[in-house]
């Protein structure tokens, strides 16, 4: 017999879901992590008075991303992602953990009626 993971979210203990749906909030996060470092730049790039320290303004989210990777690396990409995961993992646990309890709770008592 394969020994794997369980199939259903109900025979996973209440720690191991809030383990698994962090990481799933996390590894969600780090996809889109580079549009939202571009978003974040292009939007402060208006504001009057700031010298930008990447230079001249972003044309467009293409250019951002482009120029970030030729200027910076990679790394510029995800510059600023470990305070954005100490801030996503405990959440996404949290919520998820509640979302299932809340769900056992509801289960419960429509099962009762």
């Amino acid at each position: 017999a394969h020994r794997g993971l369980p199939r259903s979210s109900e025979s996973l203990s209440a720690v191991d879901c809030c383990v698994c749906r962090a990481l799933s909030g996390w590894a969600a996060m780090m996809c889109v992590y580079p549009l939202g470092t571009a978003r974040s730049r292009m939007a402060v790039q208006g504001l009057p008075g700031l010298t930008l320290p990447w230079g001249k303004p972003y044309a467009s989210m293409t250019e951002a991303l482009a120029r970030m990777v030729r200027e910076e690396g990679v790394r510029g990409l995800f510059s600023g992602w470990g305070p954005s995961s100490a801030k996503v993992l405990p959440a996404a646990g949290v919520s998820f953990g509640c979302y299932e309890h809340l769900r056992s709770l509801i289960d419960g008592a429509v099962a009762v009626r």
